[in-house]
Parts: C-alpha cells; structure tokens; sequence
C-alpha cells in the first residue's frame, strides 16, 4: 500500500513539474515576442526620429543660407550707400 501511494506521488510530482515546465517555456516564450515587438518598436521610432531630425537638419541649412544671403545683401546695399555718399561729399567739396 504505502509503495503504490509512493508511486501515485512520484508520478503526480512529475507530472507537476511537466506541467511547470510546460508554463516556463510558455513565460519565455511570451516574453521573447514581447521583447521583439519593442526592439521592433524602438527602431521604427528611432527610424522616424532619424528623419525628423534629418528635415530639421535641412530646414536649418536652408533658414541659414537664406540669412546669409540676405546679409550679404545688405552688406553690398550698405556698400553701395556708403559709395554714393561718399561721391557727392566729393562732388562738394
């Protein structure tokens, strides 16, 4: 008697520790999908900062280029100014 409910525990611990077994493979494997799906998701974010930062990049350059220009502008004004009155204060004197 007391062979056949060693027996009958020995089995019902095995089939316990199948079944735990059962359930932290299935943790793991939850957690691996988890885990690609972030990585997944990290990188389709970093995707999209890296091209929200390239357009900024851009429009800077351009907003830069735009002011130079527009400095040299009136830089070559400023000259031309500077020129003419220069020329009639020579005329009058």
């Amino acid at each position: 008697m007391d062979e056949r409910k060693t027996k009958e525990v020995k089995l019902v611990e095995k089939n316990i520790q199948i079944d735990l077994n059962a359930e932290k493979k299935g943790r793991r494997d939850v957690e691996q999908r988890v885990v690609t799906k972030v990585e997944e998701k990290i990188s389709a974010l970093r995707q999209d900062v890296s091209k929200e930062q390239r357009k900024e990049d851009e429009v800077v350059e351009s907003r830069t280029n735009q002011v130079v220009t527009e400095l040299n502008d009136v830089q070559d004004t400023l000259e031309a100014e500077r020129k003419h009155r220069f020329l009639i204060f020579k005329v009058r004197v």
